[in-house]
């Protein structure tokens, strides 16, 4: 709702003052220069891209427009409990209790509980990274350098969506000129007509540089930055698991363990510790 809301006041504010300067918004509908931009910018992102990173793109725009890029406070708690829970299995029942967890996760009743299986990779994540610490003696220093290597390899491949789409917003000013240079030289073809088609034709030329710069820092680029903040929502997730792995790896309880991982969350997300407790009481019971 908020994208649309922001739309929204973009389009009004834009041709609501073309308007208010006596402007005729039929003059702005120059279906060639709109060919040429999107076209040029569409075309230019599948050169520059990979098929992966194309995919990737369009369902992080889809999820972007729908507002729906974001998650819900409720399911960092469920992460936490279902970290909390994973700990106390291995406190309470040992090693080969948790595996049987970790090495069938789809058949893991805390798994299913949480919501998490749906997301597979934060799943891989968490099973890989447990099962690691069962395997042997892991020193706390040790897991955290491997744990930042691989945060910091899935940080790159996250940004890529959102770095692909800031790229092709930077290329349509230079789209736009295109057109309207395309414009100009429509306008010098017909010099020896009447004057109000070169008006025509200069106003024509001139809509496909507003076009792209329009689309460039109204559109494109926004979406790009929306895409960014659900990429650092998404690492956040992990970096919350980090900080709670190393917590209970270094010996902490593992409610203190759930508690490390609370506190890298972002204010608006972050639940107090008062908040945590209930939550770590609730799934006791």
């Amino acid at each position: 709702m908020l994208k649309i809301t922001g739309l929204a006041i973009l389009i009004f504010s834009v041709l609501g003052g073309f308007v208010l300067a006596d402007g005729q918004l039929l003059s702005l509908w120059q279906p060639a220069q709109i060919l040429i931009i999107a076209g040029g910018g569409i075309g230019a992102f599948l050169i520059a891209n990979p098929w992966h990173v194309v995919c990737h793109t369009m369902r992080h725009l889809g999820k972007a427009i729908r507002g729906t890029n974001h998650y819900p406070a409720e399911y960092y708690q469920n992460l936490l409990t279902l970290l909390f829970k994973l700990f106390e299995v291995r406190r309470q029942a040992g090693v080969t209790a948790l595996e049987a967890h970790i090495e069938e996760p789809e058949n893991s009743i805390l798994f299913m509980d949480s919501g998490i299986l749906e997301n597979e990779r934060l799943t891989a994540f968490i099973c890989d990274n447990l099962r690691l610490v069962t395997l042997g003696k892991v020193l706390p220093h040790e897991l955290e350098g491997l744990l930042d290597h691989e945060l910091t390899t899935m940080a790159d491949d996250l940004h890529r969506p959102a770095d692909a789409l800031q790229r092709i917003a930077d290329s349509l000013p230079g789209f736009g000129i295109v057109a309207a240079v395309l414009g100009i030289v429509l306008t010098m073809q017909s010099m020896d007509g009447p004057a109000y088609l070169l008006g025509m034709n200069v106003a024509a030329a001139l809509v496909g540089t507003f076009l792209g710069i329009l689309l460039c820092y109204g559109l494109i680029s926004p979406l790009a930055q929306s895409v960014t903040h659900s990429v650092r929502d998404e690492i956040q997730l992990y970096e919350c698991v980090k900080a709670s792995l190393l917590a209970k790896v270094s010996g902490r309880p593992s409610a203190i363990a759930a508690d490390a991982g609370r506190r890298i969350l972002y204010s608006e997300i972050r639940p107090s510790f008062i908040q945590l407790e209930a939550w770590l009481a609730e799934s006791r019971e």
